[in-house]
């Protein structure tokens, strides 16, 4: 790496650090967070968990009987040190860093996957089309989680002689994106909706993260209580009756949803219908197998850790 790619890197950590915030977006509840009848929930602004938003909107969680409170932040991060802390009973996480988090002794476990999918973006002023011509390209992206799994696979593709994948921690999404735009990096990975931004922004996109499937979903804190587990169940069922009710009868008017939480104009209605609106599903070893092996490659967990306490029994 040469001097000024070395400086570079130095102002987009510091560019990434400085700017972000926790990204919580208001939540419209009365009740105190401190209330332990409440599964409080803390969501990331992807198409994944728009549902969970939806269905509470829509009743569904009244007709079942549970409340619930959802807080939504801009990075994965944020939502780990929450749900490590016990301040949310659960989250929007992947088992990479569920994976991290038990094994630095924190009280928490995978519960459910949902279909959160990753795609890799260069910047519209690159003359960039393929992944192999990311050498020495500046890729926005967050460690040990999913997106850096992504970069793995990216890194790969890149012939030894084009150069190193240069990785920029940029924890909040959005500003991932606001970076791209602002050509401060080269490349990200953006989970929709925001990946459908970047494709209106006259973004690049090189490469679908499509073995991630199943790896991201929610976490949460193994210390609730008894009613706290019991809406954990119904938090899931009304996930899935969302996305019935969507495929079903998709609804255009989300631009007033998507503005107020997610930042986002428009989404194409196509959307609704497409794979990356679908059930929430079980875990699967295979997909747990294959983190545990890449986060044991990066020396990040314990010497003893085996995953066999990963997932939650109901």
């Amino acid at each position: 790496m040469n001097k000024s790619h070395c400086i570079l890197l130095s102002l987009i950590l510091l560019l990434s650090a400085c700017g972000q915030d926790k990204g919580k977006a208001h939540f419209n509840e009365s009740q105190s967070l401190s209330d332990t009848s409440i599964l409080k929930v803390a969501l990331l602004p992807t198409l994944d968990c728009l549902p969970f938003s939806l269905a509470k909107e829509h009743g569904i969680y009244k007709q079942l009987g549970v409340k619930v409170k959802f807080i939504y932040y801009k990075s994965q991060m944020d939502i780990d040190q929450q749900l490590a802390q016990g301040k949310v009973d659960a989250g929007a996480s992947d088992l990479f860093r569920a994976m991290l988090m038990q094994s630095n002794k924190s009280p928490v476990k995978y519960y459910m996957s949902t279909p959160r999918q990753w795609y890799l973006f260069a910047g519209k002023r690159l003359r960039v089309n393929k992944v192999q011509q990311l050498g020495d390209r500046m890729i926005g992206m967050a460690r040990f989680s999913c997106p850096d799994y992504f970069c793995d696979y990216i890194r790969s593709q890149i012939p030894t002689r084009s150069g190193l994948l240069l990785r920029a921690q940029v924890n909040d999404i959005q500003l991932r994106l606001q970076m791209l735009n602002n050509s401060q990096i080269d490349a990200a990975v953006l989970p929709a909706p925001l990946s459908i931004v970047a494709e209106q922004r006259g973004h690049t996109r090189l490469a679908t993260a499509e073995g991630l499937n199943g790896m991201a979903g929610l976490a949460v804190h193994s210390n609730i209580n008894k009613t706290q587990r019991s809406a954990l169940n119904k938090l899931i069922q009304g996930y899935n009756m969302e996305i019935d009710s969507l495929k079903a009868h998709p609804i255009g008017p989300l631009t007033s949803w998507l503005n107020r939480i997610y930042g986002i104009d428009s989404i194409p209605v196509k959307v609704q219908r497409s794979k990356m609106m679908s059930h929430a599903f079980k875990p699967q070893s295979d997909k747990v197998n294959t983190a545990l092996k890449w986060m044991r490659s990066k020396n990040r967990l314990g010497r003893h850790y085996t995953a066999d306490t990963l997932l939650w029994a109901k």
